[in-house]
């Protein structure tokens, strides 16, 4: 029968957390996934620009084992954040990681607004 169109009757979208930045562009934060080893790619329209995070890969490395990583990677020159607002971020990632639609999904989504 191959693919068919469908319409969507319900898309909800409900945000979690919002990072920790105050205005923290799209490259700044490549940068910091990089640098904290997390694989990921993107997608962007006029409307929005969004990173998608696959689960297994984000999550074959403990917590701390990725933290260890970053301190080791991180330098005041090249990151705009201090040290411990990058870890806070890498452990909201973790916690994102046991949302229930994250979960089921695969991956962790974050969009620009």
């Amino acid at each position: 029968m191959g693919y068919r169109p469908h319409i969507i009757k319900t898309y909800i979208v409900e945000y979690g957390k919002t990072l920790n930045s105050e205005n923290w562009d799209t490259q700044d934060f490549i940068d910091f996934l990089s640098a904290a080893d997390i694989s990921y790619f993107t997608s962007s329209s006029e409307e929005s620009y969004k990173v998608y995070i696959d689960l297994e890969l984000f999550i074959s490395i403990p917590k701390e084992e990725r933290i260890e990583k970053f301190k080791k990677a991180y330098s005041k020159d090249e990151f705009n954040l201090s040290l411990e607002e990058y870890i806070e971020n890498i452990e909201d990632l973790y916690e994102a990681a046991n949302f229930p639609d994250v979960k089921k999904r695969e991956e962790i989504i974050i969009e620009w607004f």
